[in-house]
């Protein structure tokens, strides 16, 4: 049997420190980084 896979849409709203990319620390960069690997691993 096939697994049907599901799709989602969301919004993200930083806080507002992070709306400049500037004040991204490498804890954010890392964190955002895991995310898009494990989207790209389903």
């Amino acid at each position: 049997m096939e697994q049907k896979k599901s799709q989602y849409i969301y919004v993200l709203n930083p806080i507002s420190r992070l709306l400049k990319e500037e004040n991204w620390r490498d804890k954010e960069n890392e964190v955002v980084g895991r995310h898009f690997k494990y989207q790209h691993l389903v």
